[in-house]
């Protein structure tokens, strides 16, 4: 399970629908193919072939929220292949992302807060991804320290002004909830 905090407060929450409220096409996808919307906004990516049910749950964290996203593995890889990848993202509009001057001189570190409740304890991975089409990543690693138990994480991304990024229509970056990945996907944590 995912849920990505809801809270605006005085900072502008470029997430948009992370309480998991509007489902406009479904509240329930099994085995969704590679770049399929699920609950709105989200969506699977990847290419890896798996057994999945993504579905709009009402087990959340606390009483000011009223929905999550549910992953379930319902049939385990048995073994990755090195090019294997399995992700939830949201991809984040480039009008709405200028806000954070990345790519530029400008840039700002921001921070991505969320819960989350994993029947996996251990280092799990978030990824920050500029515009398509470039090579550079951000994966930042949180940890879940008690299985099938609700945890509010907060990962702070540090501004940077390399790489490029969409500041107009279209896509300016992506978080994505990483699921599997093969050793293709490895990369320096935090970097």
């Amino acid at each position: 399970y995912f849920e990505a905090n809801a809270s605006a407060g005085v900072n502008p929450n470029l997430i948009i629908n992370g309480d998991m409220r509007i489902a406009q096409r479904g509240t329930s996808f099994v085995s969704p193919s590679n770049g399929n919307y699920t609950l709105d906004r989200f969506l699977v990516s990847g290419g890896l072939t798996a057994n999945i049910t993504v579905n709009q749950s009402t087990e959340v964290p606390n009483n000011t929220f009223i929905n999550s996203l549910h992953v379930d593995v319902t049939t385990a890889k048995a073994s990755l292949a090195s090019s294997d990848l399995l992700r939830v993202q949201q991809k984040v509009e480039g009008l709405n992302a200028a806000v954070l001057g990345l790519g530029t001189a400008d840039n700002q570190s921001f921070t991505l807060s969320f819960w989350v409740r994993s029947s996996v304890t251990g280092n799990h991975v978030v990824t920050i991804t500029p515009t398509s089409g470039t090579t550079q990543y951000y994966p930042a690693i949180y940890s879940v320290s008690v299985a099938d138990t609700w945890e509010q994480i907060s990962v702070t991304i540090p501004g940077t002004a390399l790489g490029t990024f969409n500041r107009s229509n279209g896509v300016g970056f992506q978080v994505e909830f990483m699921m599997a990945a093969g050793t293709d996907w490895e990369a320096t944590a935090n970097t």
